[in-house]
């Protein structure tokens, strides 16, 4: 289930849904057609707000440089680059390779991932700052549960918890993510 973190610029259109794909460097675990898109923007921080989840329609390996643009190995046309750029959230094709250019260099390798429209599964109000599980002091027992199977079996529940809600990695009582604690803090002693 990959999780994609969207800076402010782009984050209003992932949520709209005029934004319906992002382009990525290449990861370990690339995305399959078929998971869910997990988007995000300002993961880890305070700010983390959740913009919606789709499923993935396709992912193609994308090359962009000053040429243009290559998909699986296919050119888009030239006039066919300003409506490409305006699908990834840019003004125009100019803007969008200059964007990759100062953020990733050319030529940049990566994968293009498209999700369906209107297919969003809503699973809070998006407040994360807000949340009642995290914030309830109940929420003790919340950290125990996901720190215990975290422990038990390992990554998996971190990705599985990270992209479902990254706050629920938060410790009630030390406030320190990614089920990690500050050193005698008293949940850990009973995880």
């Amino acid at each position: 289930m990959p999780a994609f973190n969207f800076q402010a610029m782009f984050a209003d259109a992932v949520a709209n849904g005029s934004k319906r794909q992002t382009i990525r460097a290449k990861r370990k675990n690339r995305p399959r057609v078929g998971q869910m898109a997990h988007c995000y923007s300002g993961m880890r921080t305070r700010n983390c707000r959740r913009l919606g989840e789709w499923k993935i329609v396709s992912v193609m390996h994308v090359r962009i440089d000053d040429a243009g643009v290559l998909l699986d190995g296919a050119a888009v046309r030239a006039v066919e680059l300003d409506t490409f750029a305006r699908a990834d959230g840019f003004e125009n094709w100019e803007r969008m390779l200059n964007w990759f250019r100062n953020a990733h260099g050319l030529p940049f390798h990566g994968d293009l991932v498209m999700w369906k429209i209107g297919v969003k599964t809503k699973l809070c109000d998006e407040d994360c700052n807000n949340c009642p599980l995290v914030l309830h002091e109940n929420s003790r027992i919340l950290t125990v549960l996901l720190n215990r199977l975290y422990k038990r079996f390992g990554n998996e529940v971190y990705v599985m918890v990270e992209t479902m809600c990254p706050n629920l990695t938060v410790c009630f009582d030390c406030r320190i993510d990614d089920f990690c604690h500050v050193e005698n803090c008293k949940l850990e002693q009973v995880i």
